[in-house]
C-alpha cells in the first residue's frame, strides 16, 4: 500500500494514520455489537476503526490488567446504566 501511494498522482491517496502505535499489544472491543466484551490485541496487531485498540499507558498497569478491568463487573454495570446497553 505505502509503494502504490507514493507512486500515485491522484489526489485520493490512502493515508496511514497512528503508524507509531501499530505493533503494539492492547484491548479492543467489538463496535457492533449489543454487549461490551473487550478482547486481547497480541504484541505485533494493528487496529483499525471498526475495532478500536486501547494500550495502558501507565508503566504499572499490564495490558492482561486492563482486559480485566475492562470485563469486570462494575465496568459492565456502569455501561448498562449510561450507555444502555443490554
Amino acid at each position: 500500500l505505502r509503494a502504490r501511494a507514493a507512486g500515485r498522482e491522484s489526489r485520493r491517496k490512502p493515508y496511514f494514520r497512528n503508524e507509531h502505535l501499530w505493533g503494539h499489544s492492547g484491548v479492543t472491543w467489538n463496535m457492533v455489537a449489543s454487549y461490551f466484551r473487550a478482547r486481547l490485541v497480541p504484541e505485533g496487531g494493528i487496529f483499525g476503526h471498526k475495532a478500536p485498540v486501547v494500550a495502558p499507558s501507565i508503566e504499572w498497569l499490564t495490558t492482561s490488567a486492563l482486559l480485566a478491568l475492562f470485563n469486570s463487573d462494575p465496568v459492565d454495570f456502569i455501561l448498562r446504566t449510561f450507555l444502555g446497553s443490554r
